[in-house]
């Protein structure tokens, strides 16, 4: 099972059953939590990579950045008293609604300000004006400016407010939106195995679920903080395998040990496919090589991508070790989603329908938080359809978190965020969620159709 597929399928726990699902976005470390059962959503990780091919090189990657010390206590005390002088009305105001404004706006003079001292107050009042609110955005963010620039304990003051956070949160929804806030962070921290930072937020998010009396989410966060914590275990155990490849980084058994972790147990086939080509396994070091070698070119041709995928699906027709076959077809699916769109005839129609088979629109696909925006609705991210009937998506621009409901019909499923739009969300051809926009009256004939029909 594998915390990093879910990741890469922006999966993570967010959801009842279906939530902790191995996502084929393994490919792509940048979705959820890879942890998840088995359960196919291997291939969705896969059409995210094909939607976005630069996120494996990118987000992947917990980039050091040279940080600066934390300034003085004194240094923060002095320009603390100056910005409670030039805010004083700010201050003053005792408003919920008021003080969360007045947050929102620290973070933003704190951006444009050059004053390294300055920036890192603003963004610390930003943080415990919102903390004090309950307001989990607003100092999520400010956690993450502040980390980006200085040496702090970052996973540390996360965690401690999700804490904070979850003693007053009591809505079950709530823990819902506070989880997906946190799901990127978790997935990075998987992406780059530190399984340990990821085991303290999912730890925390966890109280949370529970505080607010959300059953479901916190069973599936206590099961994929298991996985992790599994997988932590796996890794510390590759320290030998590590240190026979400083010293031959051609040493089979080493790099049969990194592939197969990674590749098998983790669902990161980009790391894994480079270990598995040097591994002792002539049929896994065969496909392996080969992909490599097309990917060598800027520009692979089709019929060379074709044929390694053709390679992964049949090794994984061959082998009789199931838990071996889902990552090996997950991996062939990830390349054939690429390639959808450059076939024709029958190679097309093969291909699809192989995508098809590792694609269901059933617990996987409630397991599924889709970040990418489709054609109709370019503000929502985090998009997540729940089996309770609900619909939790997030506005692109606020990061502001909203519930709508949905209902499944014979047309696709339809979704109702005012009175004013609806939406028909389904799966096209290659697994992708697309919207479609409605007009009232359209949607009041369509769904009295469906009533009807029913």
């Amino acid at each position: 099972m594998s915390v990093y597929r879910a990741l890469h399928t922006s999966t993570f726990f967010i959801c009842s059953a279906g939530m902790m699902m191995r996502s084929a976005l393994s490919n792509r470390p940048g979705c959820l939590f890879q942890r998840r059962v088995v359960r196919g959503c291997a291939m969705l990780s896969a059409v995210c990579l094909a939607l976005a091919p630069g996120l494996a090189s990118g987000q992947a990657k917990d980039n050091p950045v040279k940080l600066s010390p934390v300034p003085s206590k004194s240094n923060i005390n002095a320009t603390l008293k100056t910005l409670q002088e030039l805010y004083a009305e700010q201050y003053k105001n005792r408003s919920p609604k008021a003080r969360q404004e007045f947050a929102k706006s620290l973070l933003t003079v704190a951006d444009e300000d050059n004053q390294l001292l300055t920036r890192y107050v603003l963004y610390a009042e930003a943080l415990r004006i919102s903390e004090e609110l309950g307001d989990c955005q607003t100092a999520w963010r400010a956690i993450g400016r502040i980390s980006k620039q200085f040496e702090i304990d970052e996973i540390r003051v996360r965690v401690e407010l999700l804490t904070t956070v979850g003693k007053k949160n009591r809505d079950p929804d709530a823990a819902y939106h506070i989880t997906l806030l946190a799901q990127p962070r978790i997935e990075l921290l998987v992406a780059n195995d530190k399984f340990l930072s990821a085991i303290k937020l999912t730890k925390a998010l966890e109280s949370v679920a529970k505080r607010s009396r959300n059953k479901p989410l916190a069973r599936e966060l206590a099961s994929s903080q298991k996985e992790m914590e599994r997988l932590a275990k796996l890794h510390a155990g590759l320290r030998p395998a590590y240190n026979k490849l400083e010293e031959n980084p051609d040493d089979q058994r080493g790099n049969e040990s990194l592939g197969n972790f990674y590749f098998f147990e983790k669902g990161d086939y980009q790391k894994g496919v480079p270990f598995l080509a040097k591994g002792n396994d002539p049929q896994l070091a065969a496909i392996a090589q080969q992909e490599l070698e097309s990917k060598r070119s800027s520009t692979p041709s089709s019929k060379d991508l074709l044929a390694v995928a053709d390679g992964w699906w049949d090794l994984a027709e061959s082998v009789d070790d199931k838990s071996r076959q889902a990552p090996l077809r997950g991996h062939a699916v990830a390349l054939y989603v690429q390639l959808a769109t450059r076939l024709a005839g029958i190679d097309k129609v093969r291909v699809q329908k192989r995508i098809n088979a590792q694609f269901s629109l059933q617990d996987d696909f409630f397991g599924v938080v889709w970040e990418f925006p489709w054609r109709t609705q370019d503000d929502w991210i985090g998009v997540q359809f729940r089996k309770d009937g609900k619909l939790s998506y997030t506005i692109k621009d606020t990061q502001e978190s909203k519930t709508a409901d949905w209902q499944a019909t014979a047309e696709g499923l339809f979704v109702r965020p005012s009175q004013k739009r609806y939406f028909i969300f389904k799966l096209d051809s290659q697994g992708n969620l697309v919207g479609e926009k409605y007009e009232p009256k359209q949607f009041r004939e369509m769904v009295a159709g469906v009533r009807a029909n029913q």
